[in-house]
């Protein structure tokens, strides 16, 4: 677990629909963080969209918290960890069962 897993998203690029977004958050380099209706979190690089993670239950809102991408939702707040370094989250954290 502590090495992260295979790929699963293949690099998905296809950027989602700009009516989905429900959440944005600035990350380091210039990169920032978007997550969906639907339940994903991209990794946006200026013009390029990468799915970081997925499955994710009713996103409202993302934030960067030491580094790591946080996602607020119906069930909680969720740390995502690419244990890795793919571009993908490996391991998704349940940090608090209330809403933030």
């Amino acid at each position: 677990l502590t090495g992260g897993g295979p790929a699963r998203f293949s690099g998905r690029t296809a950027a989602p629909d700009p009516e989905d977004v429900v959440g944005r958050a600035p990350l380091s380099g210039g990169r920032e963080a978007a997550c969906t209706q639907g339940g994903e979190v991209w990794i946006v690089d200026g013009e390029t969209w990468r799915l970081h993670a997925a499955g994710l239950h009713a996103p409202s809102g993302v934030k960067a918290v030491e580094g790591r991408v946080e996602v607020s939702g119906e069930g909680g707040v969720t740390r995502l960890h690419d244990l890795n370094g793919d571009g993908e989250a490996d391991y998704y954290e349940r940090v608090t069962e209330e809403r933030r």
